[in-house]
């Protein structure tokens, strides 16, 4: 836009809204610069509000009242089911609670019997494998060959299994 106005604006802001246009101001809009901004602009907004139309208007009053009433409702359960999920996280984690102390009580225990255990799968297992490979074929070497026996037989069928029985 210029900064100088010029002195036929008023009347082709009045042509514009009228519709009806002198010669002279006709002739005078292809020279002037101020002047054919004001109509290109004017042309301009015309477009922008033929594309507004009557849905455009605000919403009911009814519509807004109605949304602010759910909005409120949905955050008043909200609220309230705030204690009822804290109340079942609360339970759900009850037994993991209790399991955990169970643990640390019994410890003792749990740790007795495993010591024991493992002492027994010595005896029974690595004892005799060790006297195996020091005295091949002695007479306390028998779990050790027993289980070395069934875990190749497990082994084997379980291979044969799948190609025979596909």
């Amino acid at each position: 836009m210029t900064d100088r106005g010029c002195r036929h604006e008023e009347a082709v802001m009045q042509a514009l809204r009228s519709g009806q246009w002198s010669p002279e101001l006709r002739a005078h809009l292809a020279h002037c610069e101020s002047c054919a901004e004001i109509e290109q602009v004017s042309g301009l907004m015309g477009k922008v509000a033929e594309t507004w139309t009557a849905t455009d208007a605000a919403p009911d009053a009814r519509v807004i009242w109605l949304k602010a009433q759910l909005a409120e409702e949905q955050r008043r359960q909200r609220r309230a089911l705030r204690g009822v999920i804290l109340g079942q996280a609360a339970i759900k984690s009850v037994p993991a609670v209790a399991l955990a102390l169970l643990i640390l009580w019994i410890w003792p225990t749990v740790e007795a019997l495993t010591t024991r255990w493992l002492g027994w799968i010595q005896k029974v297992l690595f004892e005799p494998a060790f006297r195996m490979i020091e005295r091949p074929l002695a007479g306390d070497a028998w779990p050790v060959l027993v289980l070395a026996s069934l875990a190749l037989a497990v082994v084997f069928l379980r291979g044969y299994g799948r190609r025979v029985f596909r």
